[in-house]
């Protein structure tokens, strides 16, 4: 088991670090449990506790917790993937005390695909979108062949609820959407370091993706890719530069702290600082919006939901659809 996890250290903590988004990936398959780690191996399609070599559907049985087939895979690809802001969202929008803290996260591959920025959020950091290549309905062939980095989670139904909470996921059409919202879609990952294929969720929003030029997206460094054409690789720093650079904002630490700072007044119920910091926020959105998105033939900003993904509808999102089922045992 390693050291737990410090909740403070997540992006949403007292000592996160915007710029330090989208976090990082684990190296190898682990259960989350609470604030604890625990290492997990590959036998063939089961997976097993590395310590014990126990199977992880026994260890969760144990522990009164729903077993892999009755789980949601989900492809976490921004603050997600993080095992600090994972279990922070997990503990923050938790039904009740009692609901599971045992999640399981896969490093995987998604295909013909990257993720890149697509304008920022709330706390301070450039928000990430994915951006896939499927012709004939879409083609971006600069992504042809490429393999990007993602978690694959296996959550609970407490969990997907908990997530979807925080991703701003409607209730159901009737819900007012929230300022920041997504719509969950459905893709296929692939499990690194076996031969299984998996579709999960995945979140979508209706974020202009960022461009330099207009033309092509600007991808995260800090999330791996393999293959494909060159697009610009930047920094969570560098995103930020360009951004402050177009809109003449100053000294982006200050930007990202008086953003940052807004949002934890937010969050702890002040009023003051969010207001004044949501007009920051609001110009710097409309800004990149107007000066720095993607666009395609006919000139219209590209977003997460114009990948041609099969999407679910609210209720087959909230109901934890697609389920794992047996593709993976424990």
């Amino acid at each position: 088991m390693r050291p737990r996890l410090s909740l403070d250290h997540a992006l949403f903590g007292a000592q996160g670090d915007p710029l330090s988004y989208p976090g990082i990936l684990p190296t190898g398959p682990c259960l989350l449990d609470g604030r604890s780690v625990i290492d997990l191996i590959w036998d063939g399609p089961r997976l097993l506790l590395a310590d014990t070599l126990e199977g992880v559907d026994d260890y969760l049985r144990r522990a009164g917790a729903a077993p892999i087939a009755q789980r949601t895979a989900q492809i976490g690809y921004g603050a997600n993937r993080d095992l600090h802001n994972l279990a922070w969202k997990l503990k923050a929008y938790a039904e009740s005390e009692a609901s599971s803290r045992l999640a399981i996260v896969l490093p995987a591959t998604l295909c013909d695909a990257d993720i890149v920025a697509s304008n920022i959020g709330y706390w301070g950091y450039v928000y990430s979108g994915v951006i896939l290549h499927r012709p004939p309905s879409l083609s971006r062939p600069y992504l042809a062949g490429a393999g990007v980095e993602v978690a694959l989670l296996l959550l609970d139904e407490h969990q997907v609820k908990a997530m979807h909470l925080s991703e701003g996921v409607p209730l159901g059409p009737v819900e007012r959407r929230p300022g920041v919202s997504c719509d969950v879609a459905v893709a296929s990952c692939n499990l690194r370091g076996t031969a299984l294929e998996l579709d999960a969720q995945i979140y979508v929003s209706s974020y202009e993706f960022m461009s330099l030029d207009g033309h092509r997206p600007m991808a995260f460094a800090a999330v791996g890719r393999h293959g494909g054409g060159g697009i610009p690789r930047l920094t969570q720093r560098e995103m930020w530069e360009q951004i402050a650079a177009r809109l003449d904002l100053g000294p982006v630490d200050v930007v990202v702290a008086t953003l940052r700072a807004g949002a934890l007044a937010r969050a702890a119920g002040n009023p003051g600082p969010s207001e004044q910091t949501y007009e920051l926020y609001h110009r710097i959105h409309q800004g990149i919006s107007r000066e720095m998105s993607l666009s395609e033939p006919g000139g219209v900003p590209q977003t997460a939901v114009h990948n041609p993904t099969q999407m679910l509808s609210e209720q087959a999102a909230w109901a934890g659809e697609p389920r794992v089922g047996d593709r993976i045992r424990g």
